[in-house]
């Protein structure tokens, strides 16, 4: 199911060279929060978006066609159109972009290489505050790339 996450999660994010530790570890932390709602988004995506079929996980068969279209209408039309999935989805984009869940009244902060890996900082295309990425002094001169 990690993996699922991760193709999900690539969807979601527009990332699709997610870390797979921190992966895994928001993963665990979705199912502690959500459980049964969490899994049953990932086998709607997996059958659904992905064409698997759900019992198995493994790609369609003749008798069952993978569905027709591209990942993300088809994530649109069965699970952003879901109120439930889409505040799931919500949710682990917010992870992927902040290193924190907020689902329900459960909040969770992840540990700090988490925060400083989000992937917030590769959309901005900055670094996160307190992290220079150089040694002091390293702005005064100009940037070699």
């Amino acid at each position: 199911m990690e993996d699922l996450f991760l193709k999900l999660s690539a969807i979601l994010t527009g990332f699709d060279d997610l870390d797979p530790k921190l992966g895994s570890l928001y993963y665990k932390e979705l199912m502690k929060a959500s459980g049964p709602p969490f899994t049953a988004l990932l086998q709607t995506f997996s059958s659904k978006v992905l064409g698997h079929a759900a019992s198995t996980g493994h790609p369609a068969s003749a008798d069952q066609p993978a569905p027709a279209g591209n990942p993300e209408d088809l994530l649109r039309e069965n699970i952003w159109n879901v109120m439930d999935f889409q505040i799931l989805s919500q949710a682990i984009i917010n992870l992927w972009y902040t290193a924190t869940l907020k689902l329900g009244n459960v909040t969770w902060v992840a540990p700090p290489e988490a925060y400083f890996d989000s992937l917030l900082w590769r959309a901005i295309e900055a670094h996160p505050p307190a992290v220079s990425g150089g040694y002091f002094g390293y702005w005064r001169y100009p940037p070699e790339n």
